[in-house]
């Protein structure tokens, strides 16, 4: 099915959609980012879109698509609830493929598109033990060895299990480049009760970072690891 076509089944007008993908579009940046409602949306209209593509009578692959169509004109966390909510019955190809969308979106400039995936990969499919090692795993080996993308994926993945992301932290300490990049995934992982990073091993991933030591984030981390 064409999105125009279910858009009518839907009785929305193109236009107005169009002028609501453009409402939601000026918010997404500011996904999982603000507190004040003022900054945050919810669109009535992009749930209802949503619900409607789950509901029909084509296969999990074009459902997926459709999603992606809408996403990429409406970029809203509203959206990729929908898909989260399929994501536990699809077969591996399917759950790839929503991988492989998650990170081209994740590892882009835009950030109408990367930021509401950023956040569904924290808060969907990051958290808990089901779904992360895959998702992850997927999500890293799309990753480019730049400054960037990696900054994009530690800057998720604190509730990932230490364990997962062990490699690449200690790989990053070969390079002061990415020291700061270390010190925030530490500080993400300390404060996350899912991706808790043993004291012993911030302390020694600590001592290998060049850093500014004089901020109150750093004395506070050195205190909680006792050093």
């Amino acid at each position: 099915m064409e999105l125009r076509d279910l858009l009518i089944d839907l009785n929305i007008i193109y236009e107005e959609f169009l002028d609501e993908a453009s409402k939601v579009r000026s918010y997404a940046p500011k996904v999982g980012k603000s507190s004040k409602s003022n900054e945050m949306y919810s669109s009535l209209m992009i749930h209802g879109i949503s619900d409607g593509i789950t509901d029909l009578d084509i296969s999990d692959k074009a459902i997926i698509e459709l999603m992606f169509e809408v996403y990429e004109m409406a970029p809203s966390y509203s959206v990729l609830m929908y898909l989260v909510m399929m994501y536990d019955n699809l077969n591996l190809e399917l759950k790839e493929y929503i991988m492989n969308r998650y990170a081209d979106y994740l590892f882009q400039d835009d950030e109408h598109l990367s930021v509401p995936v950023g956040y569904s990969l924290l808060v969907d499919y990051f958290e808990g033990d089901d779904r992360v090692e895959f998702c992850y795993n997927a999500i890293f080996g799309r990753m480019k060895q730049e400054y960037n993308d990696i900054k994009k994926l530690i800057d998720v993945s604190g509730p990932v299990p230490y364990h997962l992301k062990k490699d690449l932290y200690y790989t990053l300490t070969t390079d002061r480049i990415y020291h700061d990049l270390v010190y925030d995934g530490i500080v993400n992982s300390i404060s996350d009760v899912y991706g808790h990073i043993p004291l012993e091993e911030a302390t020694i991933l600590l001592g290998k970072l060049e850093i500014d030591k004089t901020t109150q984030t750093y004395k506070e981390l050195t205190r909680r690891l006792g050093i």
